[in-house]
């Protein structure tokens, strides 16, 4: 219950507040509240890692795993440099609270591939927003795996050595896994 009262034409009060004043308080907020923060990633880089330029992280597994906490809002921009960031992502959040952005530095010098063929890339659950550009997603079962995220978006990502060709034993479990590794590591070694 409130005193709802229109001042002048256009001007709207409840209980002697201006709405627009609200909601322009509101806006400001929402605005801060989706500040994004940039953390780099160099693959070649050795030594004490913050996320920083100066002192980038080197794995990107590590960069994700650090800055994508459950609950967290701060929105990330994790920038790569160019080189091979191997080792699976798993990161699944209780509620979608959190966006970011994986940026590479082209396709065809920024790798991301997971530790292991039967492994996904990048398994990735319960965000807000998903941008994911400017790699190569490489040597895994899903190479991007999203769940239950509002907005996907990918841009210049080139997929490949992953998943199967179609072949019925690579599905129907006929192979064991020895004979399913021989097969990917020949066609990795083929394809190189």
């Amino acid at each position: 219950v409130g005193d709802l009262t229109l001042q002048a034409a256009g001007e709207i009060r409840f209980n002697g507040v201006s709405i627009s004043s609200v909601s322009s308080e509101l806006d400001t907020l929402n605005t801060l509240a989706q500040a994004t923060v940039e953390v780099f990633v160099d693959a070649s880089f050795s030594g004490t890692s913050d996320g920083s330029k100066a002192s980038p992280y080197s794995s990107l597994k590590t960069a994700l795993e650090a800055k994508l906490v459950d609950t967290a809002t701060t929105k990330y921009i994790f920038r790569l440099s160019p080189g091979t960031y191997q080792g699976t992502v798993s990161i699944t959040h209780t509620t979608a609270t959190q966006s970011f952005a994986i940026k590479g530095s082209g396709s065809s010098n920024t790798f991301i591939e997971a530790d292991d063929f039967a492994d996904n890339v990048l398994f990735l659950r319960r965000f807000v927003e998903i941008e994911i550009s400017d790699v190569c997603i490489r040597n895994g079962a899903y190479g991007f795996y999203p769940r239950d995220c509002s907005k996907v978006i990918v841009k210049n990502v080139h997929f490949t050595l992953l998943g199967s060709p179609g072949q019925s034993d690579r599905h129907d479990l006929t192979s064991t896994q020895a004979e399913q590794k021989n097969y990917w590591d020949f066609i990795s070694i083929t394809v190189s």
